[in-house]
């Protein structure tokens, strides 16, 4: 007889209170839990070799690991072994633009009633891992790699001069891993890992609604 297995069950968040109460609503005995308090080498290195349920805290994240994680879970390896559900203050992230990166993943808002949170959250717990990568376009090891020196603040230049490879299959590997995040240019790419993307969407919606407005004298 095979012996019983924990599902298991990855959860990221920033926030010490979220994860206390999370541990509330969920079970040790069913599911085998792990958290973390952000996106770092230890995250990358579990969500490369193993598979399961991922449920992140994503308002508790700054934008740099908003954009890490994104890219960690579209790594080719990834794309089938993680169900991924998003939580927290969702409103102000789905106007974000870096929501784009993570709107085909599941959302719960825990704004919502304890209840019904916990509810959903445990209907969630019953879907089936995926299948099938849907619509993402994975990313190989090497286009992450090279989206990681970006993130660093590095330019392709001086990483070209380190690992000794012309600026020009850098910048091919960049552009090639970027088309497939739905990102049109490096800059893009650089405000929204910053955060600069939100001020710069915050000016021009500033913009729109000042010069919606009627005069009244």
């Amino acid at each position: 007889m095979r012996p019983y297995m924990k599902d298991s069950l990855v959860i990221i968040s920033a926030c010490q209170y979220t994860q206390v109460a999370l541990m509330h609503l969920l079970s040790e005995e069913k599911y085998h839990i792990r958290i973390f308090f952000n996106v770092n080498t230890e995250v990358e290195s579990v969500l490369n070799s193993s598979c399961g349920y991922l449920l992140v805290d994503i308002s508790s994240l700054s934008h740099g690991e908003k954009v890490l994680l994104a890219c960690i879970l579209r790594l080719r390896k990834n794309l089938n072994k993680w169900l991924v559900c998003l939580t927290g203050k969702l409103d102000n992230f789905n106007y974000s633009p870096v929501s784009k990166l993570y709107n085909r993943y599941h959302h719960i808002s825990y704004m919502l009633t304890v209840n019904n949170y916990q509810k959903e959250l445990h209907q969630w717990l019953t879907r089936p891992l995926p299948n099938e990568t849907g619509h993402f376009r994975p990313l190989t090891f090497r286009e992450l790699e090279i989206l990681k020196i970006l993130m660093q603040g590095r330019s392709l230049s001086e990483a070209s001069r380190y690992e000794q490879r012309s600026l020009k299959t850098l910048h091919t590997i960049a552009v090639q891993a970027l088309m497939k995040l739905g990102i049109d240019t490096i800059r893009e790419f650089k405000l929204l890992y910053t955060g600069c993307a939100n001020h710069k969407l915050k000016k021009i919606q500033h913009r729109k609604n000042f010069s919606g407005r009627k005069l009244s004298f």
